[in-house]
């Protein structure tokens, strides 16, 4: 649950089960605070098995003395006592967010830190609501966008020239990504502020600073992702352009992925745009490095680029029951369909063992968190 500023009410539902799946009779606390806030709202409710719950607002801000909630966190722990033996057991910790607005802007990881003089650049900036849901089809908001050049030109001894904004108006797609693409970037630039404000709630705004990347001959090479998917997949060829300051003759690239090279190849250019195409592989999932480089009078020119591969099991496996439900001492058929020679590990586990305790399973979001931190950092190890 995700709360907003102009809620009246924190509402909900609290369950209560044995690890068989009966409901538990009882009686239940609810304790509700602000976060490192001194006050607490306490409810009392009977139980069995469910209960809906509803708190006002104005009762956390009576308590607390505050007289607005968006700045914290709201804090919920329930605890039922047994009817059968007065076993009393407490739920873990609820935090439920509190935003003033019903609107964010954001801009998203793919709008990189620093930027090429003399080449283009692409901020992506991202609206949703506060819990990262879409705005949705048919709304009707815009995004005034806000370019500042700083330059890094001395008149005299200190001073530097006025810097130069750049005013712009997008509507916001359905979903919810604003893509600019700036032009012509001044050589002499030091740093660009990037400012997003959304036009019907001007509070609401996203700032980003981005760098100027500095070679010793002023020289820089840029690669972007020519295919129009948002996730690469496996057994694509996916196109990548690169752009350079001056022509060049050609470039190396190099495929980098969970810590391995996997591809290397030279491309030769005549000028200075050229485009080139790798093969898609699931060696490249979870994602891909691409870096392309030349070298400029003893200096490397380099640029990289982060590429999503949806592919993160190249092996099919699905697991099929011949019947939904048994009892117990009678035999159930396991159907396991994978490639062939490959290794299946079977695990049966009590449905209680999981209502006690999760988070010991092996899941497909942590092979793929394991999988992306053998990609390349800024880490010197």
């Amino acid at each position: 649950y995700d709360g907003d500023n102009d809620d009246k009410d924190i509402s909900g539902k609290i369950e209560a089960l044995y690890t068989y799946g009966k409901n538990v009779k009882g009686k239940v606390t609810l304790q509700c605070s602000l976060r490192n806030i001194r006050g607490m709202v306490n409810k009392t409710y009977q139980i069995d098995g469910r209960v809906a719950f509803s708190i006002p607002i104005s009762e956390l801000l009576a308590v607390t003395g505050r007289t607005v909630i968006h700045y914290y966190d709201i804090i919920c722990i329930a605890e039922v006592k047994e009817d059968l033996t007065n076993i009393v057991l407490s739920s873990e910790e609820l935090k439920i967010p509190i935003h003033q607005y019903d609107f964010k802007l954001e801009f998203m990881d793919a709008s990189a830190d620093n930027l090429r003089a003399g080449l283009s650049y692409t901020a992506y900036v991202k609206a949703s609501r506060p819990d990262g849901s879409p705005l949705g089809v048919g709304h009707n908001e815009r995004i005034s966008f806000y370019a500042t050049t700083n330059h890094n030109r001395f008149f005299g001894r200190y001073v530097k020239p006025t810097p130069t904004t750049v005013e712009s108006e997008y509507r916001i797609p359905d979903d919810g990504v604003v893509v600019i693409t700036i032009t012509n970037i001044d050589m002499d630039i030091d740093t660009l502020d990037l400012r997003a404000v959304l036009v019907s709630n001007t509070r609401i705004s996203a700032y980003k600073t981005v760098d100027k990347f500095h070679t010793e001959t002023n020289n820089g090479i840029q690669i972007s992702l020519v295919t129009d998917l948002e996730e690469v997949k496996a057994g694509m060829n996916a196109e990548f352009k690169v752009r350079s300051t001056k022509a060049i003759t050609g470039f190396k690239y190099i495929v980098i992925a969970r810590g391995n090279i996997i591809e290397v190849d030279e491309v030769s250019m005549s000028g200075k745009v050229a485009t080139f195409s790798i093969e898609v592989t699931c060696l490249m999932a979870p994602t891909a490095r691409i870096i392309v480089f030349y070298i400029d009078k003893s200096e490397v020119i380099a640029d990289s680029l982060e590429v999503k591969v949806n592919c993160a099991c190249k092996n099919d496996v699905t697991v099929r029951f011949n019947k939904p439900q048994t009892k117990p001492g009678e035999e159930v058929t396991v159907d396991v369909t994978a490639t062939s020679g490959s290794f299946v590990g079977i695990l049966a586990v009590d449905q209680s063992v999981l209502l006690l305790k999760t988070g010991n399973d092996i899941t497909q979001a942590d092979v793929l968190s394991e999988l992306g931190s053998y990609d390349t950092s800024e880490d010197n190890t």
